[in-house]
């Protein structure tokens, strides 16, 4: 079993007392809830605004990726009448050239101070040594990188070893509740993750087109998305999209059909939004036809929508997800448009009178069904 000492966000250390004992509650629930699904277990103890956990090596992943968590470092503790008894240092110790840092910085009381720091000094003494030996085997590549400190806690020195990042954020379930417009694709996967980061509840909609493999590869991405959720599982709603595409053919002109398709979508999402709950799309602005300025002035207009992406780029977005991990599943081949024009206009010509007229002769009974997707290894 390992110790972890975890940071949650520096969000939390805004709030007020309640509220910061509410998100604490809550990232360690998620936690729980995402863990327990896999079989393990871990137990936890709370240090002021930050927590004490003790659990199998094979939680680590899951403190990488929890959002609520800023970031976590190893634990080890050691008596401060012997600290250096009870330390295998070469454990710890990369075999490669590596620098370092040490620093002492907190102490529960004054007494405790003066041997930390004497301990400090030992400890020093030891990896400078193991830092000069490791320079026989100077391979040309940078260094690595020790950044380690020290805290005096009663009868025990704690050492840190190197702080991992976790993505930050608010815990999920801390805020509102958001729909999601998914389409399994860099943006829609991004405004998901980003929305469930700012606390979120997250709900996806997937309009399907019934293009051959498109159904998979979206299912696959919603799992991919499951992995940062409560019970490591989220709920999609698939609508049969198909026979309103069929429709707008013969209503709309042809260089025009995907704004008045996205128009349809937002529509129809709208009637899926429960109290509360407000619809996100993965827009981008200016990247395909119907995400110039008056293409989302026509499509977006009076609803309860947000684009959170709205002013991010295809670098950033991939960046993004690369730091989520969400690499792979961005970049799934999913399968064209095949009602979409080849010169599409990027301005519509329609008023918003005559597309309200189209979205009225378009409201009908549709099918649609409701899916509980889970992460799986």
């Amino acid at each position: 079993m390992q110790e972890w000492l975890l940071s949650p966000s520096g969000e939390l250390g805004t709030k007020r007392k309640g509220t910061q004992e509410a998100f604490l509650r809550l990232v360690v629930e998620n936690l729980r809830s995402r863990v327990r699904e896999t079989g393990l277990n871990f137990t936890f103890k709370r240090y002021g605004l930050r927590l004490l956990l003790e659990g199998p090596e094979e939680i680590k992943p899951f403190l990488k990726s929890h959002i609520g968590l800023a970031h976590f470092r190893p634990l080890i503790r050691l008596s401060t009448s012997s600290p250096l008894e009870g330390l295998c240092l070469e454990k710890y110790l990369p075999p490669r050239p590596f620098t370092f840092t040490l620093y002492a910085k907190r102490f529960s009381e004054a007494g405790i101070r003066s041997q930390v720091l004497s301990f400090k000094k030992e400890l020093l003494t030891l990896l400078s040594e193991a830092a000069w030996e490791r320079l026989k085997q100077w391979d040309n590549y940078p260094p690595e990188r020790l950044s380690w400190s020290l805290e005096g806690h009663g009868s025990e020195i704690w050492l840190l070893l190197n702080k991992e990042k976790s993505p930050g954020g608010l815990p999920v379930g801390g805020g509102g509740r958001v729909l999601v417009l998914f389409s399994g694709g860099p943006d829609s996967l991004l405004a998901a993750y980003l929305m469930a980061r700012r606390g979120q509840e997250v709900r996806l909609v997937f309009f399907d087109d019934a293009a051959p493999g498109r159904k998979e590869m979206v299912f696959q991405a919603a799992r991919a998305l499951a992995y940062f959720f409560p019970r490591l599982s989220v709920s999609l709603i698939r609508v049969d999209f198909r026979p309103f595409l069929e429709a707008l053919k013969d209503l709309v002109p042809e260089r025009e059909r995907c704004l008045f398709c996205k128009a349809v979508m937002f529509s129809q999402a709208e009637t899926l939004l429960k109290e509360n709950e407000v619809l996100v799309s993965g827009e981008i602005l200016g990247e395909q036809a119907s995400q110039t300025l008056p293409a989302l002035l026509f499509t977006g207009q009076g609803r309860r929508l947000f684009r959170p992406l709205l002013g991010f780029n295809k670098e950033e977005v991939f960046s993004f997800l690369a730091e989520a991990g969400l690499s792979q599943v961005a970049n799934l081949p999913l399968p064209p448009c095949t009602f979409a024009p080849k010169r599409p206009h990027t301005k519509p010509t329609k008023s918003p009178f005559v597309m309200r007229k189209i979205l009225q002769k378009l409201k009908k009974p549709y099918q649609r069904e409701r899916i509980e997707l889970k992460w799986s290894v």
